[in-house]
């Protein structure tokens, strides 16, 4: 019975703003480019990559948690270049 109670668990919390299966959305729409969804620059900002999240999921997120969420998943927060 002590066991179980050293048994490590899954620490609940907030659940996440953006689903698995959006998020790959979301990095595949990244992938075509600002251009390809409105925008007027090459490279992505966090404040563009903000707005697209906003439209596709109507979900918002501050600058710093975009920041997050692309450095997660392998773009470079500077200029947000995908970098493998």
């Amino acid at each position: 019975m002590v066991w179980r109670a050293l048994a490590a668990r899954r620490i609940p919390g907030r659940p996440p703003k953006l689903h698995p299966d959006q998020l790959q959305v979301l990095l595949s729409c990244l992938a075509q480019g600002p251009r390809a969804h409105g925008f007027a620059s090459d490279r992505w900002t966090q404040a563009q990559v903000a707005e697209l999240i906003r439209r596709k999921f109507g979900v918002t997120f501050c600058l710093y948690h975009v920041g997050r969420i692309m450095a997660a998943n392998g773009w470079k927060k500077r200029r947000l270049v995908r970098h493998d």
